[in-house]
């Protein structure tokens, strides 16, 4: 009897930890990602302030995302361009549970975009996706990976934040462009690189008077030139 109780104890404390380990949700994975710069395989070697500018964009629109628990810096991400670093180093060191890798390339009036979203532990792909769009439709296609990236990683978007996303401003081709070139000086951070970048803005709102952005990216020039008394004598 003694030993037939002991052995049923034994049975039941068996099965309340087995149990226990299956009906016990496993802890979800922090929401944590790096978009490494875009590589630029544009014949055009000035594109470079393309192939950054999407890598900017995708980083601001995962920003709007309050479920993402880390969105690394692009001041951060930008140290790893033309790193050679595998994929595994780069995430360990900047403790994050995904990475986005691309490649931009524009070809005459289209631009082809590949991403790829990784999972660092594995070093596998969780997503990947080419696009083949005319230039026109970029702003869009950033838009839609940030999108995808949510989706693919469970991330949590309400209702607003997907509007927002989805809100996708109408802007003239070139002023975009002029746009993105005064943005590629701007993160130069310097005092030549800002007074380069004012005249990118300028370039840009003369091209399409209503866009918001290039108002913003030269007010915002303005302030730091003043800031740090880099205006011109």
């Amino acid at each position: 009897i003694i030993a037939g109780t002991f052995i049923l104890l034994a049975l039941i404390l068996a099965g309340y930890f087995i149990i226990s380990n299956v009906i016990t949700p496993s802890k979800e994975q922090e929401k944590s990602i790096a978009v490494l710069p875009f590589q630029n395989y544009s014949e055009d070697s000035g594109q470079e302030y393309m192939s950054n500018g999407l890598t900017e964009e995708i980083i601001n629109h995962l920003y709007k995302i309050k479920s993402f628990n880390i969105v690394v810096s692009l001041s951060t991400v930008m140290t790893y361009k033309g790193s050679n670093k595998k994929i595994p180093v780069i995430a360990s060191e900047l403790k994050v549970n995904y990475i986005l890798e691309g490649t931009y390339k524009k070809i005459g009036d289209s631009v082809r975009i590949n991403v790829h979203l990784v999972n660092p532990k594995k070093d596998g792909y969780i997503w990947q996706h080419e696009y083949d769009k005319p230039f026109s439709e970029i702003i869009n296609i950033q838009a839609d990976i940030a999108l995808q990236i949510a989706d693919q990683v469970k991330a949590f978007i309400t209702g607003s934040e997907r509007q927002n996303l989805q809100n996708i401003p109408t802007v003239d081709p070139e002023a975009y462009k002029l746009y993105q070139q005064g943005r590629y000086f701007w993160n130069k951070r310097t005092r030549e690189g800002l007074l380069k970048s004012i005249d990118f803005y300028e370039k840009s709102i003369m091209k399409d008077p209503g866009y918001a952005m290039a108002y913003a990216g030269l007010a915002d020039t303005y302030n730091i030139l003043v800031f740090w008394d880099w205006w011109p004598a």
